[in-house]
């Protein structure tokens, strides 16, 4: 499945295999993620990307993770 990469402005480019076009919401969060101090190489965007309740929560877990592999 191909991919594209996002016109955004962010330190990390963001890489989508979404098969849909994303709302303005969506790019914001992916510009937020991409601006993150961990993120290594790129943000990927899977098809089913989107948003919807228990984005905190994915945030809390995102966090919890990286937060274990620093200690």
């Amino acid at each position: 499945m191909p991919y594209e990469k996002l016109n955004l402005s962010t330190p990390k480019p963001v890489l989508s295999w979404a098969n849909h076009s994303l709302e303005h919401q969506e790019h914001k969060m992916a510009k937020n993620v991409a601006s993150l101090p961990f993120v290594f190489k790129h943000v990927a965007l899977m098809p089913d990307v989107h948003l919807g309740k228990g984005a905190k929560e994915t945030m809390k877990v995102i966090v919890a993770v990286v937060m274990a592999q620093v200690d």
